[in-house]
């Protein structure tokens, strides 16, 4: 079976694990790969030691979404960061299902935020490993800002939440809006391929066209966000006039670089 086949499959017969206060949903789906082959969604209802990208600390009060979902696949590694996109789609979709018309807009952020009105509404972690049984396993995990935003100082940029536009969903609510929208868009990378999720990602595309900073290991490049490649790289064009293919990084855009 293809990723997108057996992630469809594997997530949508997975049984969601309820839990009042975990370290971190990710951690959980780690331990759980480790002991069993069986997939599973866990959801938080506080999330006292949650990290993103490069180990950062999210903020997950009472009242917002911190989810894990998690299953086994035999396929290349090479596909993984496919789903980075799939997942987002998802927590877009999961967000436009509560929020009235009028709201402040949605968009993507490369390579895994959520945004709300130009403010990060939600961000997004994959990650993989092996089980003890030699299974390959892949996680993935949303936190989003249901009924509190952290602060700016807290997190190093402006946050949104949807309390502020309506009255929120339920942690569980919000988990089971975004596992059927993931399940709905694993189904379309199985059936038109990544080009399609690719498609409908860039039209959802926040700073499209736009100038921005790209933040490197070790160099910081300027320039406008042409688009993505074939595999979800994203397209700088620089000041030269040469377009780089950036495959990791922290996006800034102007606003944010002021």
């Amino acid at each position: 079976m293809t990723l997108g086949a057996t992630l469809s499959a594997e997530l949508s017969r997975a049984p969601l694990a309820v839990f009042d206060e975990l370290d971190s949903t990710k951690e959980e789906a780690r331990r759980r790969a480790a002991l069993s082959v069986e997939p599973g969604w866990i959801l938080a209802l506080r999330q006292t030691d949650g990290r993103g990208r490069q180990g950062r600390e999210w903020q997950a009060p009472p009242g917002n979404l911190s989810v894990t979902g998690y299953c086994f696949h035999q396929s290349p590694i090479t596909e993984l960061p496919q789903l980075s996109f799939v997942a987002a789609l998802a927590a877009y979709d999961c967000a436009a299902a509560f929020l009235p018309e009028g709201s402040a807009a949605l968009s993507l952020k490369w390579p895994n935020d959520i945004l709300l009105g130009g403010q990060k509404l939600a961000g997004l972690l994959l990650e993989s490993g092996q089980g003890s049984g030699g299974g390959n396993w892949v996680s993935i995990s949303v936190g989003m800002n249901l009924a509190a935003a952290p602060s700016a100082e807290m997190i190093g940029q402006a946050a949104a939440c949807i309390a502020e536009h309506c009255p929120p969903p339920t942690p569980a609510q919000a988990a089971r809006a975004f596992e059927k929208s993931l399940i709905e868009h694993l189904n379309t990378l199985e059936e038109s391929g990544f080009a399609t999720i690719r498609r409908v990602w860039l039209e959802r595309a926040a700073g499209l066209g736009q100038s921005i900073k790209v933040q490197l290991p070790h160099e910081t490049l300027l320039g406008v966000f042409e688009g993505l490649s074939e595999d979800g790289s994203l397209l700088l064009k620089v000041s030269e006039g040469d377009i780089r293919a950036i495959t990791a990084g922290d996006v800034f855009f102007a606003q944010e670089t002021d």
